[in-house]
Protein backbone atom coordinates (compact mmCIF):
# COMPACT_ATOMS: atom_id res chain seq x y z
CA UNK A 1 0.00 0.00 0.00
CA UNK A 2 0.99 3.15 -1.11
CA UNK A 3 0.82 5.28 2.32
CA UNK A 4 1.73 9.07 0.34
CA UNK A 5 -1.56 7.93 -2.17
CA UNK A 6 -3.69 6.28 0.60
CA UNK A 7 -3.26 9.23 3.10
CA UNK A 8 -3.58 12.00 -0.11
CA UNK A 9 -6.77 9.43 -0.95
CA UNK A 10 -8.02 9.58 2.50
CA UNK A 11 -7.92 13.28 3.12
CA UNK A 12 -9.33 14.56 0.17
CA UNK A 13 -12.20 12.07 1.19
CA UNK A 14 -12.79 13.47 4.06
CA UNK A 15 -13.01 16.94 3.04
CA UNK A 16 -15.26 16.53 0.25
CA UNK A 17 -17.43 14.15 3.16
CA UNK A 18 -17.24 17.36 5.11
CA UNK A 19 -18.23 19.81 2.75
CA UNK A 20 -21.21 17.10 1.77
CA UNK A 21 -22.39 17.12 5.53
CA UNK A 22 -22.29 20.79 5.55
CA UNK A 23 -24.22 21.24 2.51
CA UNK A 24 -26.74 18.31 3.19
CA UNK A 25 -27.69 18.50 6.99
CA UNK A 26 -26.68 21.91 7.56
CA UNK A 27 -27.98 23.89 4.29
CA UNK A 28 -30.91 21.33 2.84
CA UNK A 29 -32.19 19.59 6.20
CA UNK A 30 -30.66 21.89 8.69
CA UNK A 31 -33.79 24.12 8.96
CA UNK A 32 -36.39 21.38 8.97
CA UNK A 33 -34.26 19.51 12.03
CA UNK A 34 -35.44 22.61 14.29
CA UNK A 35 -39.14 23.16 12.62
CA UNK A 36 -40.18 19.56 13.29
CA UNK A 37 -38.40 18.85 17.33
CA UNK A 38 -36.20 21.49 18.98
CA UNK A 39 -35.94 18.92 21.34
CA UNK A 40 -34.57 15.68 19.55
CA UNK A 41 -31.67 18.29 17.45
CA UNK A 42 -29.83 19.41 20.37
CA UNK A 43 -25.85 19.53 19.56
CA UNK A 44 -23.18 20.22 22.09
CA UNK A 45 -19.88 21.83 21.44
CA UNK A 46 -18.10 18.47 22.04
CA UNK A 47 -20.42 16.86 19.31
CA UNK A 48 -18.66 19.20 16.32
CA UNK A 49 -15.01 17.62 17.15
CA UNK A 50 -16.68 14.29 17.48
CA UNK A 51 -17.71 14.66 14.23
CA UNK A 52 -15.21 15.20 12.88
CA UNK A 53 -13.10 12.67 13.89
CA UNK A 54 -15.75 10.06 12.54
CA UNK A 55 -15.98 11.51 9.31
CA UNK A 56 -11.68 11.50 9.79
CA UNK A 57 -11.96 7.65 10.53
CA UNK A 58 -15.13 6.55 8.14
CA UNK A 59 -12.69 8.47 4.84
CA UNK A 60 -9.42 6.86 6.20
CA UNK A 61 -11.58 3.65 6.51
CA UNK A 62 -13.56 3.88 2.85
CA UNK A 63 -10.31 4.72 1.09
CA UNK A 64 -8.79 1.76 3.36
CA UNK A 65 -11.34 -0.84 2.10
CA UNK A 66 -11.15 0.69 -1.60
CA UNK A 67 -7.70 -0.24 -2.23
CA UNK A 68 -8.57 -4.05 -0.82
CA UNK A 69 -11.35 -4.31 -3.14
CA UNK A 70 -10.94 -1.85 -6.04
CA UNK A 71 -10.13 -5.26 -8.30
CA UNK A 72 -13.45 -6.63 -7.99
CA UNK A 73 -15.22 -3.04 -9.03
CA UNK A 74 -13.06 -2.68 -12.09
CA UNK A 75 -10.97 0.35 -10.91
CA UNK A 76 -11.38 3.83 -11.76
CA UNK A 77 -14.32 6.41 -11.00
CA UNK A 78 -17.43 4.29 -11.92
CA UNK A 79 -15.69 1.46 -9.56
CA UNK A 80 -15.06 3.87 -7.38
CA UNK A 81 -19.19 4.85 -7.28
CA UNK A 82 -20.33 1.62 -7.43
CA UNK A 83 -18.26 0.70 -4.02
CA UNK A 84 -18.96 4.07 -2.10
CA UNK A 85 -22.50 3.30 -2.86
CA UNK A 86 -22.73 0.25 -2.19
CA UNK A 87 -20.50 0.50 1.11
CA UNK A 88 -22.98 3.47 2.48
CA UNK A 89 -26.08 1.25 1.48
CA UNK A 90 -24.52 -1.69 3.85
CA UNK A 91 -23.41 0.66 6.43
CA UNK A 92 -25.90 3.86 6.28
CA UNK A 93 -29.09 2.32 5.43
CA UNK A 94 -29.98 0.10 8.54
CA UNK A 95 -28.18 2.69 10.58
CA UNK A 96 -30.51 5.39 9.27
CA UNK A 97 -33.76 3.13 9.16
CA UNK A 98 -33.74 2.69 13.20
CA UNK A 99 -33.46 6.10 14.07
CA UNK A 100 -36.88 6.62 14.38
CA UNK A 101 -37.98 3.60 16.66
CA UNK A 102 -35.10 4.52 19.46
CA UNK A 103 -35.09 8.52 19.34
CA UNK A 104 -37.44 10.03 20.68
CA UNK A 105 -39.62 12.36 17.80
CA UNK A 106 -36.96 11.05 15.18
CA UNK A 107 -39.48 11.73 11.79
CA UNK A 108 -39.66 8.32 9.85
CA UNK A 109 -39.65 10.22 6.46
CA UNK A 110 -36.11 12.10 7.65
CA UNK A 111 -34.47 8.57 7.51
CA UNK A 112 -35.35 7.91 4.26
CA UNK A 113 -33.96 11.20 3.66
CA UNK A 114 -30.44 10.31 5.61
CA UNK A 115 -30.59 7.32 3.72
CA UNK A 116 -30.38 9.37 0.46
CA UNK A 117 -27.72 11.51 1.31
CA UNK A 118 -25.49 8.82 2.42
CA UNK A 119 -25.87 7.25 -1.22
CA UNK A 120 -25.16 10.78 -2.52
CA UNK A 121 -22.01 11.11 -0.59
CA UNK A 122 -20.41 7.10 -0.82
CA UNK A 123 -20.85 7.70 -4.45
CA UNK A 124 -18.68 11.36 -4.20
CA UNK A 125 -16.37 9.46 -1.81
CA UNK A 126 -16.29 6.04 -3.91
CA UNK A 127 -15.88 8.46 -7.32
CA UNK A 128 -12.31 10.43 -5.74
CA UNK A 129 -11.08 7.11 -4.24
CA UNK A 130 -11.19 5.29 -7.52
CA UNK A 131 -9.84 8.66 -9.61
CA UNK A 132 -7.15 9.06 -6.64
CA UNK A 133 -6.06 5.84 -5.52
CA UNK A 134 -4.95 3.51 -8.53
CA UNK A 135 -3.32 0.35 -8.52
CA UNK A 136 0.45 0.46 -8.76
CA UNK A 137 2.20 -0.58 -12.00
CA UNK A 138 5.12 -2.56 -9.97
CA UNK A 139 2.22 -5.19 -9.31
CA UNK A 140 0.73 -5.27 -12.83
CA UNK A 141 4.28 -6.01 -14.12
CA UNK A 142 4.71 -8.88 -12.20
Amino acid sequence: MDIKKYGLTALVVFVATFVWDFLFHGMFLGPNYYQTNAATFVQSQEFNIWLLIGELFQSALLVYLWSRVMGSFGGGVKGGVQFGVLAQLFLSMPWFMYNHMFINGFPYALSWLWVAGALIAGAIQGAIAGAMYKPSMAGKMA
